[in-house]
């Protein structure tokens, strides 16, 4: 059975507060981005079965945007996960790994440098090594359960960038 799985950078934040990073909003280009990210997703007809989201203020608010884009009636669930943020490839990975299998689409949205770093492992491509905020990475998984998956095991299909849509 294929599975795909999108692995988004959250969209850019704020410096402007002493915040905790944790607490970091989106700044205004961020959320325009966030915004255009989700209906180019739309116009390409790509829209996950679950969102998987880091538990920060900015993946947080790049998932509720991104919703936004989609119908109200074919829009994904959102399940925020705290284990996330922060988290390296292999600790995203094992997040993953709990995703039922009834999931054949599933977005992660997270930050570098494990969201850059699980999309190398993954496909292998070392070009993308640093993700830019805003990024989506789309991947084919052949023939394996998320508890499965590992590296090599993405043949990568999507790279849309939000310095390629403005």
């Amino acid at each position: 059975m294929e599975k795909t799985l999108y692995l988004m950078r959250h969209a850019k934040s704020s410096w402007k507060k002493a915040l905790p990073d944790h607490e970091r909003p989106l700044n205004r280009r961020g959320k325009k981005a966030a915004k255009q990210i989700g209906l180019e997703l739309v116009h390409r007809g790509i829209v996950p079965d679950l969102i998987l989201a880091s538990d920060a203020k900015r993946a947080r608010s790049t998932a509720k945007r991104l919703l936004r884009a989609f119908a109200q009636e074919a829009r994904p669930p959102l399940q925020l996960d705290p284990a996330i943020y922060e988290a390296d490839a292999r600790e995203i990975l094992q997040e993953i790994a709990q995703t039922d299998e009834t999931v054949r689409n599933l977005m992660v949205i997270g930050h570098n440098p494990g969201i850059s770093e699980l999309t190398v492992m993954l496909t292998g491509d070392e070009s993308l090594d640093w993700l830019p905020t805003g990024a989506v990475i789309g991947m084919k998984i052949e023939g394996k359960r998320w508890k499965d998956m590992g590296p090599g095991d993405g043949k990568l299909f999507l790279r849309l960038f939000p310095g390629e849509l403005e």
